[in-house]
């Protein structure tokens, strides 16, 4: 009997968790747009002992960089306030572990560490 009434609530039998979930509202949340002024400032307030991330781009770089980066840098930062999104590639984050005792193949006492993107410090 509990099969069949679990099979009228997913008669296709995919499980799809958007079909409970209320119609999102895009005003939910307001950022004021950026100026270049703040994401520049930003850039160079930036620690320069951070890990560079899956791009490759360290502070010290992105610093060096700056004038070349703050309007795309700003214009990216204002479309995502906008949306409600943020590029997939900065998500991206290199996982490693530093091992503290023991050997590498002890789990304990040994903790991961993780370096994002520079940009995404931004």
């Amino acid at each position: 009997m509990a099969a069949k009434f679990i099979e009228s609530l997913n008669p296709s039998g995919q499980q799809d968790f958007r079909k409970y979930c209320s119609p999102s509202c895009k005003n939910s949340t307001f950022c004021a747009p950026v100026a270049a002024e703040a994401i520049s400032k930003i850039i160079h307030t930036l620690p320069n002992n951070k890990s560079q991330g899956e791009d490759n781009i360290n502070t010290k770089l992105l610093k060096e960089i700056s004038e070349y980066v703050t309007t795309p840098l700003t214009n990216l930062t204002n479309l995502s306030f906008e949306t409600g999104a943020i590029p997939t590639e900065l998500k991206i984050a290199k996982v490693f572990p530093i091992y503290k005792r023991g050997t590498a193949r002890e789990v304990h006492g040994n903790a991961v560490q993780g370096a994002k993107s520079a940009v995404y410090d931004v």
